[in-house]
């Protein structure tokens, strides 16, 4: 059986993790991905499959992309005619419609693995967030099914199988480390993520802070580094764990005015158990939930109770990573996760 992923930028650790276990279980894969900067790789070969990076200028990180959605759709539509696959895996809406085009045309099978909401992506606009909520409920009824990241994002769709993104195990161990306490995060670097005032909260208490990825926000950057702390510019995935097991605590703080934080789960939560490294989350995102369940780090009401966190995790931190870890073994990983994606296949596969 074939199989086309489908994904709208040109970098994504999960995409790859998706396609290396499709071809494990004997399906022949392609994936396509947008590069938005044109760098000019129309194709990359893997050890088991291809990827074709469609060459179409773009901006990313903001709105005004959705002027190019017609382009960049009509260019996903041929690339599902030229291959012909059984199914095509459509990762996030900005994908969705070609493959419901073809589901038509061609007949194949089509899967919606929503990894963001549409509607999350207008927080803030509720002008913006609601209808856009509803063309994604509507135009997912086009999915034979659809796959999800954590469980309240069903209640959206009411349906669907919940798969968290969880990063396969590459054996790490997490380090013992000495010196200055280090907290990290690694992602979209935002005003949504708080990372200004855990910036000047670092600040105060003397914790190295260390911050990679992309800035989402003008001067967010700017302003964490005046307070000091590390910036360490856009990082791979690889280089991301290392980072990880080189710190005492990873962080993932949410602005729970932005409805979408309700639904998400980072796949942060669990690259930092994988890790064995505590994760300090806000309360009333799922990721809390799990830290509570697996008592695997720290749940703040506001970030005003970082310091006793931190004051807490320097004394019994490494029990929490370890928690997390053995979570992690037992039930938050790849190989029970990749279970759930297979068997979905296995049904069109009879």
């Amino acid at each position: 059986m074939k199989v086309m992923l489908v994904i709208s930028v040109p970098v994504h650790p999960g995409t790859d993790k998706l396609a290396r276990t499709l071809v494990k279980a004997g399906y022949e894969v392609k994936v396509v991905r947008w590069d938005r900067q044109c760098l000019g790789i129309t194709q990359a070969k893997h050890d088991s499959y291809t990827t074709d990076m469609v060459q179409l200028k773009a901006p990313s990180g903001n709105g005004s992309v959705m002027l190019y959605w017609l382009r960049w759709w009509n260019a996903e539509y041929q690339k599902i005619k030229e291959f012909k696959p059984d199914v095509v895996h459509c990762l996030n809406w900005d994908t969705l419609l070609p493959a419901a085009r073809a589901k038509y045309s061609i007949g194949c099978k089509v899967i919606y693995h929503a990894l963001d909401s549409l509607g999350g992506s207008y927080n803030g606009k509720l002008q913006l967030r609601i209808p856009a909520r509803m063309i994604e409920k509507l135009t997912a009824k086009w999915a034979d099914e659809i796959f999800v990241v954590s469980e309240p994002f069903l209640d959206i769709f009411h349906r669907g199988v919940v798969i968290y993104n969880i990063p396969e195990d590459t054996g790490v161990k997490p380090k013992s480390k000495e010196g200055r306490f280090t907290l990290f995060y690694g992602g979209n670097i935002s005003d949504a993520r708080l990372i200004r005032k855990v910036a000047v909260a670092t600040k105060m208490l003397g914790v190295r802070f260390v911050l990679a990825g992309k800035e989402m926000d003008v001067g967010v950057i700017d302003y964490a580094v005046s307070q000091g702390a590390e910036y360490i510019g856009v990082i791979s995935h690889d280089e991301l764990i290392r980072q990880t097991l080189e710190s005492d605590a990873i962080i993932c703080l949410s602005d729970m005015r932005i409805p979408d934080f309700r639904m998400s789960m980072p796949n942060k939560l669990f690259e930092s158990m994988m890790c064995g490294k505590p994760i300090i989350v806000t309360i009333g995102t799922p990721m809390a939930k799990v830290v509570d369940r697996e008592h695997c780090g720290v749940v703040l009401q506001n970030v005003s109770e970082l310091a006793r966190a931190l004051s807490f995790l320097k004394i019994d931190g490494a029990r929490l990573g370890q928690n997390g870890r053995e979570a992690y073994e037992r039930r938050y990983n790849w190989a029970t996760e990749s279970k759930k994606l297979l068997e979905v296949y296995e049904q069109w596969s009879l």
